[in-house]
């Protein structure tokens, strides 16, 4: 569940996207994983790791954020998501502290 990519790609190198994880490249081109360079497939990074670039993004924060989010709708197709969708992804699995260390410069740079 945690493992989706989020695509960032040269556009003129893709013939379409099908959606900010998976883009379908022009003959001869392909993903590569940012640590080791292999080539990448699908929607999926597994084992997951960060050389140069990372985003997070959480699915559900908390529930007052998640109506918000579904005040605006689905991004990426028609559609709407309800209570039942916050509900089965609001896993609490895990408290993420890895940006912690820029948060001393990030709020200096905002500040000045």
């Amino acid at each position: 569940m945690n493992a989706h990519v989020k695509t960032i790609c040269n556009p003129r190198v893709v013939n379409r996207s099908v959606s900010p994880h998976f883009v379908k490249y022009k003959i001869g081109y392909f993903a590569i994983n940012e640590t080791d360079y292999s080539k990448q497939w699908g929607w999926y990074a597994d084992p997951r790791e960060y050389k140069n670039i990372r985003i997070n993004h959480y699915l559900v924060k908390s529930e007052e954020d998640f109506m918000i989010k579904k005040g605006r709708g689905l991004g990426d197709r028609e559609g709407s998501i309800d209570m039942t969708y916050f509900y089965n992804h609001d896993f609490k699995e895990a408290v993420d502290v890895n940006m912690r260390r820029y948060a001393a410069r990030l709020h200096e740079r905002v500040e000045s």
